[in-house]
C-alpha cells in the first residue's frame, strides 16, 4: 500500500502539460477577439510555451526585453540571452502591444473588469488564473498551473528529438533533473536531484 501511495503522490505533483494542439485550439477560439484579456492570455500561453518561461520570468518581462529587427522579427531578452520568437507568437505579441498601447514598463499587467491595465506586473495568482482559464476554455478535466507551458514544451521538445541537455539549456535549468522528471525519466531525475543536493556550497 505504501508503494501505491507514493506513486499517487508523485502523480499529483506532476503538472499537466499544455500541448501544441491545445494552443492551436485556444488560438482558434480567441484569435479574432478584441477583448484585451483574450489578446493578453493568448500571447502569454504561447510565449511561455515557446520560451519555456518560468512564472517569475514572465512576470518580470518589460518592454525593454522585446526587440524587433527591420524585418519585423522579434527576439526576447532573458538575462544575457536572446531568444527568437516564431512568426505566430510575434504576431500575437504585436497584437497585444498595439491593443494595450503600452510604451514602457512591464510587458504583461493585470486587468480590471473595465479592461483597465494595472501599472504593476502580474503576480503568481494572476498567472495561475490565466492557466485555469485555459483549462475552462479547453473544457478539460485537468488542472493546469503556471508550470503547464514549461512541462508541455519540455515534452514536445523531447518528442522532436532534443536531448535532455539541450532542453535544460533552452529552459535555463541549473540541473537536468526537472527536464528528466517532465519527460518521465523519474529515476534519473531523482538521482540528479540527490547529486545536486550533495554538491558542496
Amino acid at each position: 500500500v505504501g508503494k501505491i501511495r507514493l506513486d499517487k503522490r508523485d502523480d499529483s505533483k506532476q503538472t499537466e502539460g499544455i500541448t501544441l494542439s491545445m494552443l492551436a485550439e485556444l488560438e482558434r477560439q480567441l484569435s479574432s477577439s478584441v477583448e484585451l484579456k483574450d489578446i493578453r492570455d493568448l500571447v502569454i500561453w504561447h510565449l511561455m510555451f515557446e520560451l519555456l518561461l518560468k512564472r517569475g520570468e514572465l512576470r518580470d518581462l518589460t518592454l525593454d526585453d522585446v526587440c524587433f529587427d527591420e524585418f519585423g522579427n522579434c527576439v526576447i531578452q532573458l538575462k544575457q540571452n536572446y531568444y527568437p520568437l516564431s512568426q505566430e507568437t510575434t504576431l500575437l505579441l504585436n497584437n497585444w502591444l498595439s491593443a494595450s498601447h503600452l510604451t514602457e514598463g512591464y510587458l504583461f499587467r493585470g486587468l480590471d473588469r473595465h479592461q483597465n491595465l494595472s501599472s504593476s506586473h502580474l503576480n503568481d495568482s494572476s498567472i495561475y488564473r490565466i492557466f485555469r482559464r485555459a483549462n475552462e476554455l479547453l473544457n478539460l478535466e485537468v488542472n493546469f498551473s503556471g508550470l503547464s507551458a514549461r512541462v508541455g514544451a519540455t515534452k514536445e521538445l523531447s518528442k522532436s528529438g532534443y536531448t535532455v541537455h539541450e532542453i535544460q539549456e533552452l529552459g535555463r535549468w541549473v540541473s537536468p533533473a526537472m527536464p528528466n522528471q517532465y519527460i518521465g525519466n523519474i529515476e534519473r531525475s531523482e538521482r540528479q536531484k540527490d547529486k545536486f543536493k550533495k554538491k558542496p556550497e
